[in-house]
Protein backbone atom coordinates (compact mmCIF):
# COMPACT_ATOMS: atom_id res chain seq x y z
CA UNK A 1 0.00 0.00 0.00
CA UNK A 2 1.45 3.04 -1.27
CA UNK A 3 1.10 6.77 0.72
CA UNK A 4 -1.36 9.11 -0.53
CA UNK A 5 -2.42 12.26 0.61
CA UNK A 6 -4.41 12.32 3.80
CA UNK A 7 -3.08 11.47 7.51
CA UNK A 8 -3.96 7.76 6.86
CA UNK A 9 -3.27 5.86 3.37
CA UNK A 10 -6.33 5.01 1.08
CA UNK A 11 -7.12 0.91 1.19
CA UNK A 12 -7.50 0.53 -2.84
CA UNK A 13 -7.07 -2.80 -2.19
CA UNK A 14 -9.58 -3.47 -0.27
CA UNK A 15 -11.89 -1.39 -2.56
CA UNK A 16 -10.69 -3.17 -5.52
CA UNK A 17 -11.54 -7.03 -4.34
CA UNK A 18 -14.82 -5.83 -3.32
CA UNK A 19 -15.66 -4.16 -6.84
CA UNK A 20 -18.60 -6.46 -8.20
CA UNK A 21 -16.64 -6.39 -11.76
CA UNK A 22 -13.88 -8.45 -10.04
CA UNK A 23 -15.77 -10.74 -9.03
CA UNK A 24 -15.27 -13.36 -11.65
CA UNK A 25 -11.44 -13.06 -11.40
CA UNK A 26 -9.54 -15.95 -9.65
CA UNK A 27 -6.91 -15.03 -6.87
CA UNK A 28 -3.81 -14.91 -9.71
CA UNK A 29 -5.72 -11.89 -11.54
CA UNK A 30 -7.06 -9.99 -9.10
CA UNK A 31 -3.52 -9.69 -7.53
CA UNK A 32 -1.88 -8.96 -10.40
CA UNK A 33 -5.00 -6.84 -11.32
CA UNK A 34 -4.06 -5.20 -7.92
CA UNK A 35 -0.13 -4.97 -8.21
CA UNK A 36 -0.70 -3.19 -11.75
CA UNK A 37 -3.04 -0.49 -10.47
CA UNK A 38 -0.44 0.37 -7.85
CA UNK A 39 3.08 0.32 -9.83
CA UNK A 40 0.76 2.50 -12.62
CA UNK A 41 -0.68 4.97 -10.02
CA UNK A 42 2.35 5.54 -8.09
CA UNK A 43 4.32 6.10 -11.49
CA UNK A 44 1.61 8.54 -13.62
CA UNK A 45 1.24 10.23 -10.07
CA UNK A 46 4.66 10.66 -9.31
CA UNK A 47 5.69 11.79 -12.88
CA UNK A 48 3.09 14.46 -13.19
CA UNK A 49 3.45 15.65 -9.51
CA UNK A 50 7.46 16.48 -10.22
CA UNK A 51 6.79 18.34 -13.70
CA UNK A 52 6.04 21.34 -11.76
CA UNK A 53 9.38 20.81 -9.76
CA UNK A 54 12.74 22.17 -10.39
CA UNK A 55 15.85 19.64 -10.15
CA UNK A 56 17.07 20.80 -6.95
CA UNK A 57 13.83 20.20 -5.36
CA UNK A 58 13.32 16.41 -6.96
CA UNK A 59 16.99 15.78 -5.77
CA UNK A 60 15.76 17.11 -2.70
CA UNK A 61 12.49 14.91 -2.46
CA UNK A 62 14.17 11.92 -3.62
CA UNK A 63 17.04 11.89 -0.43
CA UNK A 64 14.03 12.19 2.24
CA UNK A 65 13.92 9.14 4.24
CA UNK A 66 10.21 7.90 4.58
CA UNK A 67 10.16 7.99 8.25
CA UNK A 68 7.05 9.41 9.85
CA UNK A 69 5.36 11.77 7.42
CA UNK A 70 8.54 13.87 6.21
CA UNK A 71 8.12 12.96 2.49
CA UNK A 72 3.73 13.94 2.99
CA UNK A 73 5.06 17.15 5.16
CA UNK A 74 7.07 18.22 2.04
CA UNK A 75 4.66 17.48 -0.53
CA UNK A 76 2.35 19.86 1.23
CA UNK A 77 4.51 22.63 1.43
CA UNK A 78 6.57 22.68 -2.06
CA UNK A 79 3.05 21.67 -4.43
CA UNK A 80 0.12 23.96 -3.79
CA UNK A 81 -2.99 22.37 -2.78
CA UNK A 82 -1.68 18.77 -2.84
CA UNK A 83 -4.23 17.05 -2.16
CA UNK A 84 -6.60 18.05 -4.60
CA UNK A 85 -3.78 18.08 -7.11
CA UNK A 86 -3.51 14.62 -6.28
CA UNK A 87 -6.82 13.54 -6.55
CA UNK A 88 -7.51 15.22 -9.83
CA UNK A 89 -4.49 12.96 -11.39
CA UNK A 90 -6.53 9.81 -10.34
CA UNK A 91 -9.04 11.08 -12.42
CA UNK A 92 -6.54 11.49 -15.25
CA UNK A 93 -4.97 8.17 -14.92
CA UNK A 94 -8.01 6.53 -16.09
CA UNK A 95 -8.52 8.31 -18.94
CA UNK A 96 -4.70 6.69 -20.04
CA UNK A 97 -4.17 3.70 -22.23
CA UNK A 98 -2.34 1.89 -18.68
CA UNK A 99 -1.92 -2.03 -18.12
CA UNK A 100 -4.96 -1.56 -15.65
CA UNK A 101 -7.74 -0.72 -18.22
CA UNK A 102 -6.48 -3.87 -20.43
CA UNK A 103 -6.53 -6.14 -17.57
CA UNK A 104 -9.98 -4.86 -16.96
CA UNK A 105 -10.97 -5.67 -20.72
CA UNK A 106 -11.49 -9.29 -18.80
CA UNK A 107 -13.90 -8.17 -16.34
CA UNK A 108 -17.47 -7.10 -16.59
CA UNK A 109 -16.52 -3.58 -16.03
CA UNK A 110 -16.57 -0.50 -17.98
CA UNK A 111 -13.46 1.43 -17.71
CA UNK A 112 -15.06 4.48 -17.68
CA UNK A 113 -17.48 3.77 -15.07
CA UNK A 114 -15.10 2.09 -13.28
CA UNK A 115 -12.27 4.63 -12.84
CA UNK A 116 -15.02 7.16 -11.60
CA UNK A 117 -16.09 4.93 -8.83
CA UNK A 118 -12.43 4.58 -7.85
CA UNK A 119 -11.72 8.14 -7.69
CA UNK A 120 -15.16 9.16 -6.13
CA UNK A 121 -13.58 6.33 -3.48
CA UNK A 122 -10.62 8.23 -3.19
CA UNK A 123 -12.96 11.84 -2.94
CA UNK A 124 -14.70 10.63 -0.15
CA UNK A 125 -11.57 8.81 1.82
CA UNK A 126 -10.13 13.20 1.06
CA UNK A 127 -13.39 14.43 2.11
CA UNK A 128 -13.58 16.48 -0.99
CA UNK A 129 -17.13 17.24 -1.42
CA UNK A 130 -17.26 19.19 -4.63
CA UNK A 131 -15.24 16.61 -6.56
CA UNK A 132 -17.83 14.24 -5.05
CA UNK A 133 -20.59 16.25 -6.89
CA UNK A 134 -18.96 16.10 -10.12
CA UNK A 135 -18.11 12.57 -10.02
CA UNK A 136 -21.83 11.91 -9.12
CA UNK A 137 -23.02 14.10 -11.56
CA UNK A 138 -20.37 12.28 -14.25
CA UNK A 139 -21.64 8.65 -13.27
CA UNK A 140 -25.39 9.59 -13.70
CA UNK A 141 -24.15 10.76 -17.39
CA UNK A 142 -22.67 7.36 -17.85
CA UNK A 143 -24.97 5.36 -16.45
CA UNK A 144 -28.09 7.56 -18.82
CA UNK A 145 -25.65 6.88 -21.87
CA UNK A 146 -26.34 3.55 -21.21
CA UNK A 147 -29.75 3.48 -20.69
CA UNK A 148 -29.15 2.43 -16.62
CA UNK A 149 -31.79 4.65 -15.91
CA UNK A 150 -32.55 3.94 -12.12
CA UNK A 151 -28.57 4.20 -11.16
CA UNK A 152 -28.23 7.80 -13.79
CA UNK A 153 -31.13 8.72 -11.46
CA UNK A 154 -29.63 7.66 -8.23
CA UNK A 155 -26.30 9.10 -9.30
CA UNK A 156 -28.04 12.54 -10.05
CA UNK A 157 -29.92 12.69 -7.27
CA UNK A 158 -26.55 12.07 -5.05
CA UNK A 159 -24.77 15.12 -7.02
CA UNK A 160 -28.11 17.32 -6.75
CA UNK A 161 -27.96 16.87 -2.93
CA UNK A 162 -24.21 17.77 -2.48
CA UNK A 163 -23.69 20.73 -4.99
CA UNK A 164 -27.32 22.14 -2.83
CA UNK A 165 -25.73 21.52 0.31
CA UNK A 166 -22.53 23.03 -0.87
CA UNK A 167 -24.51 26.35 -2.47
CA UNK A 168 -22.80 26.03 -5.44
CA UNK A 169 -25.60 27.20 -8.17
CA UNK A 170 -23.74 26.15 -11.24
CA UNK A 171 -23.35 22.38 -10.12
CA UNK A 172 -26.81 22.33 -9.62
CA UNK A 173 -27.53 24.25 -12.72
CA UNK A 174 -25.65 21.04 -14.41
CA UNK A 175 -27.14 18.31 -12.80
CA UNK A 176 -31.07 19.63 -13.15
CA UNK A 177 -29.91 19.89 -16.81
CA UNK A 178 -28.58 16.16 -16.52
CA UNK A 179 -31.73 15.19 -15.11
CA UNK A 180 -33.86 16.83 -17.62
CA UNK A 181 -32.32 14.66 -20.25
CA UNK A 182 -32.87 11.35 -17.88
CA UNK A 183 -36.63 12.18 -17.32
CA UNK A 184 -37.04 13.05 -21.37
CA UNK A 185 -35.22 9.97 -21.96
CA UNK A 186 -37.47 7.65 -20.04
CA UNK A 187 -40.83 10.11 -20.87
CA UNK A 188 -41.21 11.61 -17.93
CA UNK A 189 -41.94 15.48 -19.33
CA UNK A 190 -43.31 16.97 -16.33
CA UNK A 191 -40.30 16.11 -14.48
CA UNK A 192 -38.25 16.67 -17.53
CA UNK A 193 -39.41 20.43 -17.60
CA UNK A 194 -39.04 21.27 -14.30
CA UNK A 195 -36.00 19.81 -13.93
CA UNK A 196 -34.90 22.02 -17.34
CA UNK A 197 -36.98 25.36 -15.95
CA UNK A 198 -35.36 25.33 -12.73
CA UNK A 199 -31.42 24.85 -14.95
CA UNK A 200 -32.67 27.67 -17.32
CA UNK A 201 -33.25 29.45 -14.11
CA UNK A 202 -30.22 29.07 -12.60
CA UNK A 203 -28.35 29.41 -15.51
CA UNK A 204 -30.31 32.95 -16.87
CA UNK A 205 -28.80 34.40 -12.63
CA UNK A 206 -25.69 33.07 -12.87
CA UNK A 207 -25.52 35.49 -16.54
CA UNK A 208 -24.38 32.01 -18.29
CA UNK A 209 -25.60 32.57 -22.25
CA UNK A 210 -23.92 29.17 -23.39
CA UNK A 211 -25.64 27.18 -20.74
CA UNK A 212 -29.04 29.16 -21.12
CA UNK A 213 -28.94 27.92 -25.00
CA UNK A 214 -28.24 24.26 -24.40
CA UNK A 215 -31.09 24.33 -22.10
CA UNK A 216 -33.31 26.33 -24.65
CA UNK A 217 -32.11 23.17 -27.31
CA UNK A 218 -33.20 20.58 -24.65
CA UNK A 219 -36.54 21.87 -24.16
CA UNK A 220 -36.86 22.24 -27.89
CA UNK A 221 -36.20 18.66 -27.81
CA UNK A 222 -38.61 17.88 -24.82
CA UNK A 223 -41.73 19.55 -26.90
CA UNK A 224 -40.67 18.28 -29.84
CA UNK A 225 -40.76 14.67 -28.75
CA UNK A 226 -43.76 15.70 -26.94
CA UNK A 227 -45.57 16.76 -30.20
CA UNK A 228 -45.94 20.53 -29.17
CA UNK A 229 -44.63 21.93 -32.36
CA UNK A 230 -45.02 25.41 -31.39
CA UNK A 231 -43.58 25.29 -28.28
CA UNK A 232 -40.44 23.40 -29.80
CA UNK A 233 -39.89 25.95 -32.42
CA UNK A 234 -39.67 28.60 -30.17
CA UNK A 235 -37.12 27.16 -28.00
CA UNK A 236 -35.07 26.12 -31.27
CA UNK A 237 -35.06 30.26 -32.30
CA UNK A 238 -33.97 30.99 -29.02
CA UNK A 239 -31.75 28.54 -28.53
CA UNK A 240 -29.92 29.41 -32.11
CA UNK A 241 -30.06 32.83 -31.26
CA UNK A 242 -28.15 32.98 -28.43
CA UNK A 243 -25.44 30.53 -30.15
CA UNK A 244 -25.52 33.12 -33.08
CA UNK A 245 -24.49 36.14 -30.89
CA UNK A 246 -22.01 33.97 -29.01
CA UNK A 247 -20.38 33.04 -32.54
CA UNK A 248 -20.43 28.98 -31.65
CA UNK A 249 -20.91 27.47 -34.85
CA UNK A 250 -21.08 24.15 -33.67
CA UNK A 251 -24.05 24.88 -31.05
CA UNK A 252 -25.50 26.77 -34.70
CA UNK A 253 -25.39 23.15 -36.77
CA UNK A 254 -26.60 21.42 -33.50
CA UNK A 255 -29.97 23.37 -33.83
CA UNK A 256 -30.26 24.02 -37.08
CA UNK A 257 -30.40 20.02 -37.13
CA UNK A 258 -32.73 19.79 -34.35
CA UNK A 259 -34.96 22.15 -36.43
CA UNK A 260 -35.03 19.60 -39.29
CA UNK A 261 -36.35 16.66 -36.99
CA UNK A 262 -38.80 19.26 -35.85
CA UNK A 263 -39.92 20.36 -39.16
CA UNK A 264 -39.65 16.41 -40.71
CA UNK A 265 -42.21 15.25 -37.48
CA UNK A 266 -44.66 18.34 -38.43
CA UNK A 267 -44.23 17.14 -42.14
CA UNK A 268 -42.55 20.40 -42.91
CA UNK A 269 -40.31 18.43 -45.46
CA UNK A 270 -39.17 21.59 -47.55
CA UNK A 271 -37.85 23.05 -44.36
CA UNK A 272 -36.43 19.98 -42.82
CA UNK A 273 -34.16 19.85 -45.72
CA UNK A 274 -33.23 23.04 -45.53
CA UNK A 275 -32.18 23.09 -41.67
CA UNK A 276 -30.84 19.83 -42.80
CA UNK A 277 -28.76 21.35 -45.19
CA UNK A 278 -27.59 24.07 -43.35
CA UNK A 279 -26.52 21.74 -40.73
CA UNK A 280 -24.52 19.78 -42.71
CA UNK A 281 -22.99 22.74 -44.51
CA UNK A 282 -21.70 23.93 -41.10
CA UNK A 283 -20.37 20.63 -39.79
CA UNK A 284 -18.64 20.09 -43.46
CA UNK A 285 -16.83 23.71 -42.68
CA UNK A 286 -16.11 22.47 -39.28
CA UNK A 287 -14.48 19.06 -40.77
CA UNK A 288 -16.37 17.46 -38.32
CA UNK A 289 -17.09 13.76 -39.88
CA UNK A 290 -19.09 12.44 -36.69
CA UNK A 291 -21.80 15.10 -37.23
CA UNK A 292 -21.65 14.89 -41.17
CA UNK A 293 -22.06 11.35 -40.69
CA UNK A 294 -25.53 12.11 -38.22
CA UNK A 295 -27.00 14.53 -40.59
CA UNK A 296 -26.68 11.77 -43.83
CA UNK A 297 -28.25 9.59 -41.27
CA UNK A 298 -31.01 12.54 -40.65
CA UNK A 299 -31.53 12.86 -44.54
CA UNK A 300 -31.58 9.68 -45.38
CA UNK A 301 -34.78 9.21 -42.54
CA UNK A 302 -36.16 12.85 -44.53
CA UNK A 303 -36.51 11.36 -47.81
CA UNK A 304 -37.59 7.90 -46.63
CA UNK A 305 -40.47 10.00 -44.72
CA UNK A 306 -41.24 11.32 -48.38
CA UNK A 307 -41.16 8.01 -50.30
CA UNK A 308 -37.67 9.54 -52.04
CA UNK A 309 -35.90 5.62 -51.78
CA UNK A 310 -32.91 6.69 -53.53
CA UNK A 311 -32.02 9.48 -52.34
CA UNK A 312 -33.01 7.80 -49.06
CA UNK A 313 -30.38 5.37 -49.72
CA UNK A 314 -27.55 7.30 -50.43
CA UNK A 315 -27.96 9.58 -47.89
CA UNK A 316 -27.80 6.68 -45.64
CA UNK A 317 -25.14 4.78 -47.85
CA UNK A 318 -23.07 8.10 -46.79
CA UNK A 319 -23.31 7.81 -43.44
CA UNK A 320 -22.52 4.19 -42.91
CA UNK A 321 -18.84 4.68 -45.00
CA UNK A 322 -18.78 7.90 -42.75
CA UNK A 323 -19.23 6.02 -39.49
CA UNK A 324 -17.37 2.65 -40.63
CA UNK A 325 -14.31 5.08 -41.45
CA UNK A 326 -14.53 6.33 -38.11
CA UNK A 327 -14.95 3.18 -36.39
CA UNK A 328 -17.86 4.48 -34.63
CA UNK A 329 -20.00 0.78 -34.15
CA UNK A 330 -23.38 2.39 -32.50
CA UNK A 331 -23.32 4.99 -35.35
CA UNK A 332 -23.19 1.72 -37.80
CA UNK A 333 -26.04 0.47 -36.15
CA UNK A 334 -28.28 3.27 -36.12
CA UNK A 335 -27.85 3.07 -39.78
CA UNK A 336 -28.02 -0.42 -40.29
CA UNK A 337 -31.30 -0.47 -38.98
CA UNK A 338 -32.77 2.49 -41.25
CA UNK A 339 -31.49 0.62 -43.99
CA UNK A 340 -33.99 -2.54 -42.88
CA UNK A 341 -36.78 0.08 -42.66
CA UNK A 342 -36.07 1.12 -45.87
CA UNK A 343 -35.88 -2.04 -47.95
CA UNK A 344 -38.53 -3.46 -45.88
CA UNK A 345 -40.77 0.13 -46.82
CA UNK A 346 -39.67 -0.87 -50.41
CA UNK A 347 -40.32 -4.90 -50.34
CA UNK A 348 -37.20 -5.89 -50.35
CA UNK A 349 -37.41 -7.90 -47.79
CA UNK A 350 -33.90 -10.22 -48.07
CA UNK A 351 -32.16 -6.68 -47.97
CA UNK A 352 -34.36 -5.43 -44.86
CA UNK A 353 -33.51 -8.96 -43.10
CA UNK A 354 -29.74 -8.83 -43.86
CA UNK A 355 -29.80 -5.02 -42.66
CA UNK A 356 -31.97 -5.71 -39.25
CA UNK A 357 -29.68 -8.16 -38.51
CA UNK A 358 -26.20 -6.29 -38.47
CA UNK A 359 -27.83 -3.49 -36.59
CA UNK A 360 -29.13 -6.25 -34.09
CA UNK A 361 -25.15 -7.66 -33.54
CA UNK A 362 -23.83 -4.21 -32.99
CA UNK A 363 -26.03 -3.31 -30.62
CA UNK A 364 -25.55 -6.59 -29.08
CA UNK A 365 -21.98 -6.34 -29.38
CA UNK A 366 -22.60 -2.74 -27.32
CA UNK A 367 -25.09 -4.04 -24.61
CA UNK A 368 -27.36 -1.18 -26.17
CA UNK A 369 -30.97 -2.54 -25.09
CA UNK A 370 -32.71 -0.05 -26.16
CA UNK A 371 -31.19 -0.41 -29.93
CA UNK A 372 -31.77 -4.37 -29.76
CA UNK A 373 -35.12 -3.66 -28.77
CA UNK A 374 -36.12 -1.16 -31.92
CA UNK A 375 -34.55 -3.81 -34.17
CA UNK A 376 -36.53 -6.39 -32.79
CA UNK A 377 -39.72 -4.51 -33.42
CA UNK A 378 -38.90 -3.81 -36.90
CA UNK A 379 -38.04 -7.14 -37.33
CA UNK A 380 -41.39 -8.57 -35.97
CA UNK A 381 -43.00 -6.01 -38.71
CA UNK A 382 -40.63 -7.74 -41.10
CA UNK A 383 -41.89 -11.64 -40.36
CA UNK A 384 -45.51 -10.06 -39.86
CA UNK A 385 -45.24 -9.27 -43.82
CA UNK A 386 -43.65 -12.43 -45.00
CA UNK A 387 -46.59 -14.41 -43.29
CA UNK A 388 -44.09 -15.63 -40.19
CA UNK A 389 -46.21 -15.74 -37.82
CA UNK A 390 -43.54 -17.13 -34.94
CA UNK A 391 -40.78 -15.07 -35.74
CA UNK A 392 -42.93 -12.13 -35.37
CA UNK A 393 -44.10 -12.92 -31.90
CA UNK A 394 -41.14 -14.14 -30.65
CA UNK A 395 -39.46 -10.69 -32.02
CA UNK A 396 -42.36 -8.88 -30.09
CA UNK A 397 -42.18 -10.38 -27.21
CA UNK A 398 -38.59 -9.55 -27.31
CA UNK A 399 -38.49 -6.25 -27.99
CA UNK A 400 -41.62 -5.71 -25.16
CA UNK A 401 -39.50 -7.47 -22.50
CA UNK A 402 -35.78 -5.19 -23.25
CA UNK A 403 -38.13 -1.98 -23.47
CA UNK A 404 -39.44 -3.51 -19.71
CA UNK A 405 -35.49 -3.94 -18.81
CA UNK A 406 -34.76 -0.35 -19.83
CA UNK A 407 -37.93 0.89 -18.19
CA UNK A 408 -39.17 2.35 -21.52
CA UNK A 409 -43.18 1.70 -21.30
CA UNK A 410 -44.31 4.45 -24.10
CA UNK A 411 -41.88 2.85 -27.05
CA UNK A 412 -43.68 -0.55 -25.50
CA UNK A 413 -46.96 0.61 -26.08
CA UNK A 414 -45.92 1.95 -29.32
CA UNK A 415 -44.64 -1.31 -30.56
CA UNK A 416 -48.27 -3.25 -29.20
CA UNK A 417 -49.34 -0.81 -31.69
CA UNK A 418 -47.13 -1.32 -34.60
CA UNK A 419 -47.70 -5.42 -33.85
CA UNK A 420 -51.27 -4.90 -34.03
CA UNK A 421 -51.66 -2.95 -37.23
CA UNK A 422 -49.12 -5.39 -38.86
CA UNK A 423 -51.57 -8.52 -37.93
CA UNK A 424 -54.73 -6.37 -39.22
CA UNK A 425 -53.02 -5.29 -42.69
CA UNK A 426 -52.37 -9.17 -42.80
CA UNK A 427 -55.49 -10.55 -41.58
CA UNK A 428 -53.15 -12.53 -39.36
CA UNK A 429 -55.45 -13.51 -36.20
CA UNK A 430 -58.77 -12.69 -35.44
CA UNK A 431 -59.72 -9.24 -35.17
CA UNK A 432 -61.03 -9.57 -31.28
CA UNK A 433 -57.37 -10.79 -30.79
CA UNK A 434 -55.84 -7.76 -32.45
CA UNK A 435 -58.21 -5.84 -30.53
CA UNK A 436 -56.95 -7.11 -27.23
CA UNK A 437 -53.39 -6.36 -27.99
CA UNK A 438 -54.04 -2.77 -29.40
CA UNK A 439 -56.51 -1.38 -26.73
CA UNK A 440 -54.18 -1.47 -23.88
CA UNK A 441 -51.53 0.14 -25.42
CA UNK A 442 -53.77 2.53 -26.82
CA UNK A 443 -55.31 3.56 -23.59
CA UNK A 444 -51.83 3.73 -21.71
CA UNK A 445 -50.69 6.11 -24.51
CA UNK A 446 -54.11 8.23 -24.51
CA UNK A 447 -53.38 8.84 -20.89
CA UNK A 448 -50.02 9.92 -20.88
CA UNK A 449 -51.56 13.30 -22.26
CA UNK A 450 -51.98 13.56 -17.96
CA UNK A 451 -48.64 14.26 -17.63
CA UNK A 452 -48.94 17.57 -19.29
CA UNK A 453 -50.22 20.68 -17.15
CA UNK A 454 -52.04 22.71 -20.02
CA UNK A 455 -54.68 22.10 -22.22
CA UNK A 456 -52.59 23.21 -25.51
CA UNK A 457 -50.25 20.49 -24.74
CA UNK A 458 -52.73 17.86 -24.00
CA UNK A 459 -54.46 18.53 -26.91
CA UNK A 460 -50.97 18.12 -28.74
CA UNK A 461 -50.17 14.70 -27.48
CA UNK A 462 -53.50 13.56 -27.82
CA UNK A 463 -53.05 14.17 -31.67
CA UNK A 464 -49.71 12.52 -31.62
CA UNK A 465 -51.60 9.12 -29.98
CA UNK A 466 -54.55 9.51 -32.18
CA UNK A 467 -53.42 7.11 -34.68
CA UNK A 468 -53.23 4.41 -31.65
CA UNK A 469 -57.05 5.26 -31.07
CA UNK A 470 -57.80 5.08 -34.26
CA UNK A 471 -56.98 1.76 -34.84
CA UNK A 472 -58.43 0.85 -31.64
CA UNK A 473 -61.91 2.50 -33.17
CA UNK A 474 -61.47 0.94 -36.23
CA UNK A 475 -61.04 -2.80 -34.41
CA UNK A 476 -64.21 -1.93 -32.17
CA UNK A 477 -66.14 -1.04 -35.68
CA UNK A 478 -65.61 -4.55 -37.07
CA UNK A 479 -66.05 -6.83 -34.20
CA UNK A 480 -69.47 -6.03 -34.53
CA UNK A 481 -69.57 -7.31 -30.38
CA UNK A 482 -70.39 -4.29 -28.43
CA UNK A 483 -70.38 -6.71 -25.48
CA UNK A 484 -67.09 -7.82 -26.10
CA UNK A 485 -65.74 -4.07 -26.71
CA UNK A 486 -67.10 -2.86 -23.64
CA UNK A 487 -66.10 -5.63 -20.94
CA UNK A 488 -62.21 -5.65 -22.95
CA UNK A 489 -62.19 -1.53 -21.97
CA UNK A 490 -63.56 -1.98 -18.29
CA UNK A 491 -60.97 -4.95 -18.14
CA UNK A 492 -58.06 -2.61 -19.07
CA UNK A 493 -59.37 -0.12 -16.42
CA UNK A 494 -59.03 -2.33 -13.58
CA UNK A 495 -56.02 -4.16 -14.55
CA UNK A 496 -52.34 -3.14 -12.88
CA UNK A 497 -50.90 -2.99 -15.87
CA UNK A 498 -50.83 -4.02 -19.98
CA UNK A 499 -48.95 -6.30 -22.23
CA UNK A 500 -46.33 -3.73 -22.67
CA UNK A 501 -45.20 -3.46 -18.79
CA UNK A 502 -46.71 -0.04 -18.29
CA UNK A 503 -49.43 0.71 -15.88
CA UNK A 504 -52.79 1.18 -18.00
CA UNK A 505 -53.76 4.59 -16.17
CA UNK A 506 -51.56 6.96 -15.25
CA UNK A 507 -50.64 7.38 -11.46
CA UNK A 508 -50.42 10.97 -11.53
CA UNK A 509 -53.74 11.47 -12.36
CA UNK A 510 -55.41 8.59 -12.06
CA UNK A 511 -58.83 10.01 -11.92
CA UNK A 512 -59.32 11.94 -15.41
CA UNK A 513 -57.43 8.76 -16.80
CA UNK A 514 -60.43 6.98 -16.02
CA UNK A 515 -62.63 9.23 -17.39
CA UNK A 516 -60.71 9.12 -20.25
CA UNK A 517 -60.63 5.03 -20.36
CA UNK A 518 -63.94 5.19 -20.09
CA UNK A 519 -64.66 7.72 -22.52
CA UNK A 520 -62.58 6.03 -25.13
CA UNK A 521 -64.04 2.84 -24.06
CA UNK A 522 -67.82 4.32 -25.03
CA UNK A 523 -66.58 5.09 -28.30
CA UNK A 524 -65.37 1.51 -28.75
CA UNK A 525 -68.56 0.28 -27.83
CA UNK A 526 -70.13 2.80 -30.32
CA UNK A 527 -68.03 1.88 -33.25
CA UNK A 528 -68.90 -1.77 -32.33
CA UNK A 529 -72.41 -0.78 -32.64
CA UNK A 530 -72.78 1.38 -35.30
CA UNK A 531 -69.75 -0.56 -37.05
CA UNK A 532 -68.07 3.29 -38.05
CA UNK A 533 -66.11 5.72 -35.86
CA UNK A 534 -68.24 8.72 -35.09
CA UNK A 535 -65.77 11.33 -35.30
CA UNK A 536 -67.30 14.50 -33.82
CA UNK A 537 -67.47 12.30 -30.49
CA UNK A 538 -63.49 12.20 -30.70
CA UNK A 539 -63.83 15.71 -30.86
CA UNK A 540 -66.10 16.45 -27.99
CA UNK A 541 -64.15 13.78 -25.53
CA UNK A 542 -60.88 15.77 -26.42
CA UNK A 543 -62.28 19.22 -25.54
CA UNK A 544 -63.93 18.03 -22.51
CA UNK A 545 -61.36 15.37 -21.41
CA UNK A 546 -58.16 17.50 -21.99
CA UNK A 547 -58.35 20.29 -19.64
CA UNK A 548 -59.37 17.72 -16.24
CA UNK A 549 -56.71 18.55 -13.32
Amino acid sequence: MTNQPGNQPIDLTAWLHDHPATQNLDKESLNSLTQTMYEELELWIGTQLTLGLTDEQVGEFAALTNTGNARLDWLTANIPDYIKATHNLFTGFFTQPTAVLTQLADTEADPATWGLQLTLHVSEHLGLEENQARIHNSLGILHREAGRWNQALDESTQALNLYTHLKEPEGQADTHTNLGNLHQDTGHWNQALDSYTRALQLYTQLELTKEQARVHNNLGNLHRAAGHWNQAHDEFTQALQLYTQLELTKEQARVHNNLGTLHRAAGRWNQALDSYTRALNLYTYLERPKNQAMLHNNLGNLHKTAGRWNQALDSYTQALELYTQLELIEGQATVHNNLGNLHQSAGRWNQALDSHTRALQLYTQLDLLEGQANVHDLLSSLAVAQSQPDAALNHFNTAVSLYQAQGLPQEAAWAAVARARGLRSSKTGTTAETLTLALPAALYLDTVRFQFRTAPERLAWASKAASATTLVLELAAETNDPQMVADLVETNINNTTHTTGAKTLNADNDEASVVSARALGIEATEAATTGSIIRENRSTRYSNIVCFK
